[in-house]
């Protein structure tokens, strides 16, 4: 995407390149997948929207390396077992003490970054039932997409690590929760102006550009 279909779009469409018009969108996998090109490249892309994310911990431990690295988060805080957890993701080919050498700051802050998550799922007040009418109809369109009942209750505990990494390296986002919310994409369409508002709608927090300036430009923006 970063390297092949996002210049393909600027060669062929009259859209603004650069960070602070350009936001990746993704459901499910694809919410991780959108967490991690705005990590790995933060030159092209400056939000993120993450709807009902499949956080795996390869993703976890990317979004340590990024506080750390920036110095935006202590290793201190975290406690062995993360340390060693993250060892473990980061492999050989780099060491728990190159992320927190002062001064390196390798990557981009994703404090400079707009960032939106969601998900759905079970809450103390509303579960989400086994069986939807409304995911097996869709008028005029012979479609059949049961969705998985149970899956955004079972991601909570990842969404929540990573929240809570974001808190303590004092990264601004924004965390919707949609209960009884199902897993397809039914759901997620139906709540589609959410991360849309969030990247682009009035007021919000541009990356690495001031806001009233940004709201000034007009233009398109790239949405991915």
């Amino acid at each position: 995407m970063a390297q092949k279909l996002l210049p393909c779009i600027e060669r062929k469409f009259r859209v603004r390149a650069g960070p602070e018009h350009t936001s990746v969108i993704g459901s499910s996998l694809g919410g991780q997948a959108s967490l991690q090109l705005l990590l790995r490249y933060p030159d092209l892309f400056g939000g993120a929207a993450c709807m009902s994310p499949a956080f795996q911990p390869a993703t976890v431990a990317a979004v340590i390396s990024n506080l750390v690295e920036n110095m935006d988060l202590s290793l201190d805080i975290l406690g062995n077992d993360v340390i060693g957890f993250l060892s473990d993701q980061l492999g050989s080919s780099r060491s728990i003490s190159s992320l927190s050498e002062k001064g390196r700051g390798r990557s981009s802050s994703l404090r400079s970054k707009r960032i939106y998550l969601d998900n759905g799922g079970d809450t103390d007040e509303v579960s989400v039932p086994l069986f939807d009418m409304g995911d097996h109809i869709t008028l005029n369109e012979n479609w059949l997409n049961p969705g998985y009942w149970w899956l955004d209750t079972s991601l909570q505990p990842m969404i929540d690590a990573v929240r809570w990494l974001l808190d303590q390296g004092q990264v601004n986002y924004q965390y919707e929760r949609f209960p009884g919310g199902r897993h397809n994409e039914r759901a997620w369409g139906l709540r589609i102006d959410r991360p849309l508002l969030a990247l682009y709608g009035k007021g919000r927090r541009m990356a690495g550009k001031d806001q009233q300036t940004a709201r000034e430009d007009g233009g398109v923006n790239n949405i991915r």
